[in-house]
Parts: structure tokens; C-alpha cells; sequence
């Protein structure tokens, strides 16, 4: 997976997303049952990963993760903490280190490395690949 930080945000992208949606004229209306069937075609042309990234994290994913996930594990969460989450499941519950690591003991590795492969994911996976390669 590629990961992409802020400098990246001037990458122009030009793509389209097309998708089914209701419309109502309003909410008592949709009520009613007084909708239309239309295909929404969004065209992101002159856009730049930017501007999706911050349209994505001022809205959907952001919302539904404080609504459910934050609320609840705010007792486990600390300031200026950095929690990943899946855009397409973000209220899912996110593993925390201690969990993570646990799970690697659990199948049978070693603390300390278990440890190092949560704490350093790039160069546990530098090292398995060189061990990989070399055999």
C-alpha cells in the first residue's frame, strides 16, 4: 500500500465516479416516498489529491469515526494520538499496539520482536525480505 503525506497533495488527479443516488425535494417529501433515481457522475478533473484528501477528512470518514470510535475508546486514547482507519469501514475498531503485539505472540513470536515488527513495521518487513531473498 502506498502511503501518501501532505507533500503529495499538488499531484493532480483526473478521474470520474459514477454512482446511484435518491434525491427528494425535501425531508418530509422523502417521507412520502417522493423520490428520483439519479446517477450522479462526479468528475474529479483539476483536482489534486489535496483537494480530495481534505474534502474526504472534513466530512464522511472523519464524522462517522468521531461518532462511533472515538466516542467510545476515548477513555483509551491519548492526545495528539495518530489512529489509521479504513476509509470504507471507519467506525471499525482499530487494534491497539498492546493488541497488535499480542496477537503476534499468540502465534507463536517472540516478544521482542513482535515489538520491534509493531514499533518499526518498514524495517521489519526490510529485514524479512532480505532474510526472504537470501535463502
Amino acid at each position: 500500500m502506498n502511503t501518501l503525506t501532505t507533500k503529495d497533495f499538488g499531484t493532480p488527479i483526473d478521474f470520474t465516479l459514477e454512482k446511484a443516488i435518491t434525491v427528494s425535494p425535501d425531508a418530509e417529501a422523502k417521507k412520502r416516498g417522493e423520490t428520483k433515481n439519479i446517477t450522479l457522475v462526479v468528475k474529479y478533473q483539476g483536482v489534486t489529491l489535496g483537494d480530495l484528501a481534505n474534502a474526504t477528512l472534513g466530512q464522511g470518514a472523519t464524522v462517522k469515526w468521531q461518532n462511533t470510535r472515538g466516542r467510545d475508546d476515548y477513555d483509551k486514547l491519548t492526545d495528539k494520538q495518530r489512529v489509521e482507519i479504513d476509509f470504507k469501514a471507519p467506525g471499525a475498531k482499530v487494534k491497539t499496539r498492546e493488541e497488535k503485539i499480542a496477537e503476534l505472540v499468540a502465534t507463536g513470536m517472540d516478544l521482542e520482536i513482535a515489538t520491534f515488527a509493531i514499533d518499526n513495521p518498514e524495517a521489519f518487513a526490510n529485514i524479512v525480505n532480505e532474510t526472504v531473498t537470501t535463502k
